[in-house]
């Protein structure tokens, strides 16, 4: 199964070699994103990857991921999980809506509906369901922190 293993030029690279680890953790941490009102474009521009990634693994279309990829969304994650985003323009306030619809709509919970000590366990499912969440404050700029393996990689 393909992987996302590295960035180049600030786009994903994908290859058959990477260290990969089940999608659903993933899954159900970008879930409970959008729950909270991040759309998958804002995601995405957050981790350097296309839309079109995250959308796959938003779906439930990959059935694994890279080790890296798990680390940075767990990254983001551990960041945005309790942050609304920020709601600037009409546009902003048009994609926060757009993004808790389609959360309500197919039942995902927020953050804290997640079970973290068994979310990265094959299978997981969450027991909760999709509840406005607003959050304790509005979510800052995204820089992530190397990966150990990113790290160990050859230059």
């Amino acid at each position: 199964m393909n992987a996302v293993t590295e960035r180049t030029a600030g786009c994903a690279v994908i290859t058959e070699t990477a260290a990969q680890v089940d999608a659903g953790g993933t899954m159900w941490r970008l879930r409970s994103l959008i729950a909270m009102g991040h759309d998958a474009g804002r995601i995405a521009a957050a981790l350097k990857l296309s839309p079109q990634l995250v959308e796959k693994v938003v779906r439930g279309q990959a059935g694994a991921v890279s080790a890296d990829l798990r680390d940075l969304v767990c990254q983001l994650w551990d960041a945005w999980w309790d942050k609304r985003p920020p709601v600037l323009t009409r546009s902003d306030r048009r994609a926060v809506g757009a993004a808790r619809r389609r959360a309500e709509r197919c039942g995902w919970c927020p953050p804290l509906g997640l079970d973290e000590d068994e979310l990265d366990e094959p299978g997981y499912r969450p027991y909760s369901r999709y509840r406005e969440a607003t959050g304790t404050g509005t979510a800052e700029e995204f820089t992530p922190r190397a990966t150990a393996r990113a790290s160990r990689r050859p230059a």
